[in-house]
């Protein structure tokens, strides 16, 4: 199965039980948006969620695990945050988003924390919120759910 399938409706039963498919905002070309390109007024950022940023380049990486009451503003605040424009030259810098309700959001983001080591966020929220697994941005159900950075696809 291959990195797309569960957007197309394709589905299996995943590898992992109980990790939950979060459904990372895309570009309408089936990419994900640089993040000095995406527009901040679409209808999706409107409302709180999770944002992850991840840089492409030779060695590719997560950046930050972030949640939200506000998506477009903690975009346009990281899309002008100095660490994450360094590494806009080198490879580009790319984010997605996923509209989770507020009362769960510290436990996807402990989970992806935990599970991606991002280099701007390395510390879990704190709290007692249990993690809760979710797929890492381009994995499908068939990844485990830590998983490199996805391509620039």
């Amino acid at each position: 199965m291959g990195i797309f399938d569960f957007l197309t409706g394709k589905s299996s039963q995943p590898k992992f039980k109980g990790v939950q498919d979060p459904k990372w905002v895309r570009s309408p070309k089936g990419g994900f948006y640089r993040i000095s390109y995406v527009d901040t007024s679409l209808a999706s950022m409107k409302s709180g969620g999770v944002v992850v940023v991840w840089h492409g380049g030779v060695k590719p990486g997560w950046m930050c695990v972030k949640s939200t009451d506000k998506i477009s503003s903690t975009i346009e605040q990281l899309a002008n945050d100095k660490e994450v424009e360094a590494y806009e030259g080198r490879g580009g810098v790319f984010v997605t988003w996923s509209p989770i309700q507020g009362k769960v959001q510290k436990g996807v983001v402990k989970y992806l924390i935990k599970t991606m080591k991002p280099s701007l966020t390395p510390n879990e929220p704190a709290g007692k919120d249990d993690p809760i697994p979710v797929y890492h941005p381009g994995a499908s159900v068939d990844d485990k759910p830590v998983s490199k950075a996805p391509g620039l696809a």
